[in-house]
């Protein structure tokens, strides 16, 4: 029995059907996909192809649960809409009028999705929003017609900015701009991790002072609680209006669930670096290309200590105008400066800790993905020199926009430091 219309733009793509085990379903595309992409064509997923015979619940849930939030906020949704916690299905059914990417998911038979507007907040409405995360997460509250899913484990406002500098909840199918991050509390109302915010604002921008291809980012408190405004680079304005541009994890492009998003050791089927690359060899338009953008964003993320960047923080953009690329680096934060441990999520030319991997270990790591030793050695060295010359702007930046902090003080020191350990 069919349960769900997928969508990509005005397409409907695909049909999940019940797959007799509760929240699962299968996953059939249909004949204006296969006329649209061509059998073997890149529609939903990488992992997922074009194809005439339906894939199975085991096949198609990864890419499934990969729209959906993460631990707690699952939760909470779930309960709020009265669904299992486990029930993938009925939860899309309930929250995937606006996905990550160009998906949108529709009850069968209700339709194409329907766009019904922006629901405006004032900066008390955008306070009180933010405060309600907790129990209404991406601002469910606020209105029933908000149909938000976005992965992640951190509460978030996905929001629509207008050019006035109003910022206001997408309605039904209404594609959002910007992501809002306010730092997250603990139970009794204090920072969890007093600084987060600097310490994202820092990486994010030393990359991008690097010249990596990286989301904008902002500071933008709520209230008194410090934040971070994203702005999707999976959002695009054309002539039209605002279109969706579709982007999958590297989570769902290797088919791991959202849980098995870290790398476990003796694993085959772990998620790794070299895995990503090879979905990069397989299926980028131009791997030589690709890779060295990876390594950018890899030796970033050394550099200023982000110990966190995991298969889900990595992403491909499936455009139909510019082809299958590597996305936009995002999520790129200075983890050790928060006083987290330093194991990194993915394993770099085979070390585990941070403080272990040296300039061979990442040349190393890039010989393993397919480059020539000698070319990912002058890419290492190219992107350190632009690293090196971005960190204190990025403090910089950071301090005169959001202020001094003793985090954003340790990340600068921390990423000077690094630089050296990882020229060698």
């Amino acid at each position: 029995m069919s349960l769900l219309d997928v969508w990509l733009g005005g397409t409907r793509v695909a049909v999940l059907d019940d797959a007799a085990a509760f929240g699962m379903a299968s996953l059939q595309y249909t004949d204006d996909a296969l006329r649209t992409f061509g059998r073997g064509g890149l529609a939903l997923s990488l992992r997922l192809p074009v194809r005439e015979a339906p894939y199975s619940a085991y096949d198609a849930r990864p890419w499934l649960d990969g729209l959906l939030p993460e631990g707690e906020l699952r939760t909470v949704l779930a309960d709020r809409y009265h669904v299992a916690g486990d029930d993938t299905a009925g939860l899309l059914a309930v929250l995937g009028r606006e996905c990550a990417g160009a998906v949108t998911i529709t009850r069968n038979g209700d339709g194409p999705p329907v766009e019904s507007g922006v629901h405006w907040l004032d900066e008390d409405g955008l306070d009180r929003a933010v405060r309600e995360l907790a129990t209404a997460p991406f601002g469910v509250g606020v209105d029933g017609r908000v149909r938000i899913s976005l992965g992640g484990v951190q509460s978030k406002l996905v929001l629509v900015g207008a050019d006035d500098g109003r910022f206001g909840l997408p309605l039904d199918a209404t594609p959002s701009t910007h992501i809002l991050k306010p730092s997250p509390l603990d139970d009794l109302g204090r920072e969890r991790w007093p600084g987060v915010v600097h310490a994202e604002l820092f990486g994010m921008r030393v990359a991008a002072e690097a010249g990596i291809d990286c989301a904008e980012v902002s500071f933008r408190p709520v209230g008194d609680r410090p934040a971070i405004l994203v702005r999707r680079y999976d959002r695009v304005a054309d002539g039209t209006g605002l279109r969706r541009v579709h982007q999958e994890d590297l989570g769902q492009a290797l088919g791991v669930p959202p849980t098995a998003k870290y790398q476990k050791a003796a694993d085959p089927l772990t998620p790794s670096l070299r895995r990503v690359a090879g979905v990069i060899n397989d299926h980028a338009d131009a791997p030589v290309t690709e890779l060295p953008r990876l390594l950018d964003q890899v030796v970033a993320s050394l550099v200023v200590g982000n110990c966190d960047q995991h298969a889900k923080n990595l992403s491909m953009l499936l455009d139909p105008d510019l082809g299958v690329r590597l996305a936009p680096a995002y999520d790129v934060v200075a983890t050790v400066a928060l006083g987290v441990e330093t194991a990194l999520s993915l394993t770099v030319g085979g070390e585990s800790l941070l403080e272990d991997v040296s300039g061979q270990a990442i040349d190393d790591e890039a010989e393993s993905w397919g480059m020539g030793r000698r070319a990912a050695r002058r890419r290492r060295e190219e992107i350190l020199e632009r690293l090196a010359d971005a960190i204190g702007a990025a403090a910089d930046g950071v301090r005169a926009d959001a202020g001094e902090h003793e985090v954003l003080d340790r990340a600068e020191a921390d990423a000077r430091r690094r630089l050296a350990l990882v020229a060698g």
